[in-house]
């Protein structure tokens, strides 16, 4: 995957050309009860389904936002849909960043 080069050569950006229409975000644990990261998928049909398209750790509205406020408005006006669990820290990034986005909800491995 190409990132766009920052000041600083450690932390990445996102790059321009993501042109998922479809994503999913969910959290990953490290280790039981230890560090989170966010992930954010290409859930849009074709060769790239599937694709991990962001990784930080972490698991708080904050984390997203950063990966959503560095597209691109091309790129963020073309997402038309986020499939998310029902952390109300994703909802309400996604919310913030791409309120004409779908977004749909998910209770799956959550009791």
């Amino acid at each position: 995957m190409n990132h766009r080069d920052t000041e600083d050569t450690e932390e990445k950006q996102p790059v321009e050309t993501l042109l998922a229409q479809t994503h999913c975000v969910d959290e990953v644990a490290r280790a039981k009860g230890q560090s989170y990261f966010t992930l954010v998928y290409d859930l849009s049909p074709g060769d790239h389904y599937g694709r991990i398209l962001w990784i930080k750790e972490g698991r708080d509205s904050a984390v997203l936002l950063e990966f959503l406020d560095a597209l691109s408005e091309d790129c963020a006006d073309g997402i038309e849909a986020v499939a998310l669990d029902m952390g109300p820290a994703y909802i309400a990034a996604v919310q913030a960043s791409l309120p004409t986005s779908l977004t749909r909800l998910s209770s799956v491995g959550k009791p």
